[in-house]
């Protein structure tokens, strides 16, 4: 089994370092004819990503370049790939986890795209995976109403294929992923008859005629604070989140959501 995790702490947000490192840490596996399964995780224990940090620049439209490449690797790897939910997935994070086979999650393990509340994009084709593999109905609760579903409500949906309970966690997801070997085949041709070409090529135009005009506005009409604010509140939606966002937040030089590498600045 390979694992693959995204390490961008505290809060795991996605730029594009993190895009070249899944990336490579992807096409590495694919070709290791020792991996059978790829599970994708994240360190920390406070989000499995809370999604893009939003500084409006041109170095968005590389972002988007990184994130529609990855999508594509995504839906071709031709062994199974399994999101080990931490952890929340918000936002980005959220798309990359619904471009695995299959999510693991615990009672933390809460699934949402807020961006779409407060005026920023999806980058990962979210909404057309979101539709081919769950349905539009489920589409659209998560990426034009900007629901955010706890655990449970995700595992009723399909969203989450297995629930574990937190101090088990790992080990009951180690177990389930071993019998996944050898069943490559049959979930890569699951993917390529559940996507489009014309129609993910197309939701990539959507997405950068989007970015574009966000940029072009200098991010008028969207709300970075807001966001912000969202990502706080579902980091303390249960006890033992709230536990460890306090220990971020608190251990933050910034002082507020803690969305900050030390070595970078600015952003949602």
């Amino acid at each position: 089994m390979g694992v693959i995790a995204i390490n961008n702490p505290p809060l795991n947000t996605i730029d594009a370092d993190v895009l070249d490192q899944l990336t490579a840490a992807a096409t590495l596996a694919e070709s290791d004819p020792h991996i059978e399964v790829i599970a994708l995780t994240a360190t920390g224990d406070t989000f499995f990503s809370s999604g893009v940090k939003w500084e409006i620049g041109s170095d968005l439209d590389t972002l988007q370049a990184k994130a529609q490449a990855l999508t594509s690797i995504a839906i071709s790897i031709s062994k199974p790939v399994v999101a080990v939910l931490n952890a929340p997935a918000l936002g980005a994070g959220l798309e990359i986890s619904l471009l695995a086979d299959f999510r693991l999650g615990t009672t933390a393990s809460y699934m949402g795209f807020p961006e779409a509340c407060y005026g920023f994009p999806h980058l990962f084709a979210g909404p057309y995976v979101a539709k081919e593999v769950f349905g539009a109905s489920i589409a659209r609760r998560l990426f034009i109403l900007g629901d955010t579903l706890p655990p449970e409500d995700a595992y009723r949906l399909g969203l989450i294929d297995m629930l574990f309970e937190r101090q088990n966690f790992l080990g009951e997801a180690k177990k389930w992923l071993g019998g996944l070997a050898g069943r490559g085949g049959t979930l890569l041709h699951l993917r390529s008859v559940s996507y489009d070409p014309l129609k993910l090529r197309y939701t990539f135009e959507v997405e950068k005629t989007a970015l574009r005009a966000l940029i072009s506005g200098g991010g008028s009409g969207a709300d970075g604070d807001g966001l912000r604010r969202k990502r706080e509140e579902v980091a303390t939606l249960s006890p033992t989140l709230r536990t460890r966002f306090k220990a971020v937040k608190n251990a933050s030089e910034s002082g507020g959501m803690g969305d900050e590498d030390p070595r970078k600045t600015g952003g949602a």
